[in-house]
């Protein structure tokens, strides 16, 4: 249940995050809710309940992206593995520390993309494209991160709650 919920939170944040960049016309600021979501389930859960939730989320994320089939959820499910692998060497308890892999993250998630993109042979005019605008978009991810964190944070105590409640 506690992973159901966690895919339903992220998939009300996913949607949120796109009717008010559609609503707001402010695509260059994207605050990168499926980087920041990446981010926590791969700090916060176990290999597999990770593995579960990030792709649940990468399917949706992928029909939100309007990406070629495939390459969205490719490139988020490769960011989850990237940052649980490097959560194993290095500390992000710091906040700071927190909001700056939510930037990399994000640029990571872009160049993935860009990797992909390239990769199954469309043009080599994205680079400019993705340098223009996944760049400057990277360093609103911290909002995103924070959003995703807070909320999820809150979902976590509320199941972590409930859990007690019943084993008394």
């Amino acid at each position: 249940m506690h992973r159901l919920a966690t895919i339903l939170v992220g998939i009300v944040l996913l949607l949120l995050e796109s009717l008010l960049l559609d609503l707001f016309g402010l695509s260059l600021w994207l605050p990168h809710v499926a980087s920041a979501l990446v981010v926590y389930i791969a700090l916060e859960r176990e290999m597999f309940e990770g593995c579960v939730e990030v792709l649940g989320l990468a399917w949706v994320a992928e029909l939100l992206s309007g990406s070629p089939p495939g390459v969205y959820a490719l490139a988020v499910t490769l960011l989850f593995f990237g940052v649980r692998l490097s959560a194993v060497r290095l500390s992000y308890r710091a906040w700071p520390v927190r909001l700056g892999l939510s930037v990399v993250a994000a640029l990571g998630l872009h160049a993935l993309l860009l990797i992909i993109l390239l990769m199954s042979g469309h043009p080599t005019s994205y680079v400019t494209t993705f340098a223009l605008a996944g760049a400057p978009s990277s360093l609103a991810a911290p909002l995103g991160l924070v959003v995703v964190w807070l909320s999820l944070e809150r979902l976590d105590e509320l199941f972590k709650r409930r859990k007690n409640i019943f084993s008394d």
